[in-house]
């Protein structure tokens, strides 16, 4: 396995964020990666024509070679959200369930707040839709 090249281009990333639907062109997982159709160590270079957007899981699988690359193109063309469409964030409950480290959050819309800052916020709105927004802020040097 060859080893990833984390350095996409914020161009490349953000366009390969959008084909897809914001999720993974594979299973819409919204937690994503940038994976080369044609090996980085080969190519050395970011062509979007030859890059998907895929979980960190498939990314893995993708790496170890077990997709061919005829694959990648189906997906890449035919991505899991643009399949499913608006569907993929349904919460097809009454009631909103966050489970968050130890902790299960139950109908509770800001489950995380900081001095009157809201860190985490997810709230249930139209009948099955989800509007939710995670801040993350890196260490400061």
């Amino acid at each position: 396995m060859a080893p990833r090249c984390r350095n996409t281009p914020s161009s490349i990333a953000r366009q390969l964020r959008q084909e897809a639907n914001f999720g993974c062109a594979r299973c819409g997982c919204p937690v994503l990666e940038n994976a080369h159709i044609i090996p980085y160590h080969i190519t050395h270079e970011f062509p979007v024509e030859d890059m998907v957007a895929l979980c960190p899981t498939r990314h893995t699988i993708a790496d170890k070679g077990n997709y061919p690359e005829s694959y990648f193109r189906q997906i890449k063309e035919n991505p899991f959200n643009k399949i499913r469409g608006t569907e993929a964030f349904l919460i097809p409950s009454d009631e909103l369930v966050i489970n968050f480290g130890g902790c299960r959050f139950i109908n509770i819309p800001i489950p995380v707040r900081l001095n009157d800052f809201d860190i985490m916020c997810i709230r249930k709105e139209f009948n099955f839709t989800s509007d939710h927004s995670i801040l993350m802020f890196g260490r400061s040097s």
